[in-house]
């Protein structure tokens, strides 16, 4: 069983810092503004708390219900970070891998993770990537790799094949693995789409033996096929900044069988 993403990067980013008050400075700080900002409360991610964050605080407060006086508690604490937990709560088994790793895919679908504080950052980017974070961390194989596990942990099943936040190590591990199939061959219908089994991996083509993005690839029809990715956007971006789901044409991608 694997303990991707680790036990200590889950205990950073949910539990309870302390009391966080106005007028200090600190990493606390700045992972409050972070998830006052994923609530529709827009800061300055900047680890100051002033008069703008206790600002976005109290409104915060009152469209949770919370009592709005002092520094920030465990209850409003809890709230900030209700998605994070509701996300890592794993869903009840399925008969098939690929019907639990679409219920994990769309459970992180249904509260839109996205990036906060810049490019490749947040408590999101740093969920999926092990702690990781930074304009040099695209996190859409991070993103595979805690649905893959997560489904996995829930069939009580080893991994089909080597986690890595590297595209290329992916798809090398499921050429070794036996379940890499070429987008071509999907492309000219020499090998059917049940060969995916449901549920499989897509990877965009960047060039020979290259990859540049990869996400869950499902319910595909002739040359198209439906994704849940994370680091992407609708407006095409090579590096995005959501978890979402698109339609993509099968043209430029590559395939991985994980059941």
């Amino acid at each position: 069983m694997s303990d991707y993403p680790s036990l200590d990067v889950i205990q950073a980013e949910t539990h309870y810092p302390g009391l966080v008050a106005q007028d200090t400075r600190s990493g606390a700080v700045k992972r409050v503004q972070e998830w006052l900002t994923f609530h529709g409360h827009g800061l300055v991610i900047d680890g100051d708390f002033g008069a703008a964050t206790q600002r976005a605080l109290a409104a915060f407060r009152q469209s949770a219900g919370l009592q709005d006086n002092g520094p920030v508690n465990s209850e409003d604490w809890a709230q900030l970070v209700a998605p994070m937990l509701r996300v890592l709560k794993l869903p009840a088994r399925s008969t098939t891998l690929p019907e639990t790793l679409l219920k994990v895919a769309r459970q992180h679908l249904a509260v839109h993770p996205v990036e906060l504080g810049g490019q490749n950052r947040g408590p999101w980017v740093r969920l999926y990537c092990n702690g990781q974070e930074g304009e040099g961390v695209p996190w859409c194989a991070g993103f595979v790799n805690v649905v893959l596990s997560q489904a996995c942990a829930v069939q009580e099943i080893p991994l089909p094949l080597a986690l890595s936040l590297s595209c290329d190590a992916l798809a090398r591990s499921a050429r070794e693995q036996g379940r890499f199939i070429p987008g071509v061959h999907i492309d000219s219908g020499n090998t059917p789409w049940s060969d995916v089994a449901q549920v499989g991996l897509f990877l965009v083509k960047q060039g020979p033996d290259h990859w540049r993005h990869t996400g869950l690839a499902f319910d595909g029809v002739d040359h198209t096929f439906q994704t849940v990715e994370g680091n992407a956007d609708n407006q095409g971006s090579g590096n995005g900044f959501d978890v979402c789901t698109r339609t993509l044409s099968v043209q430029h991608c590559d395939f991985v069988i994980l059941a």
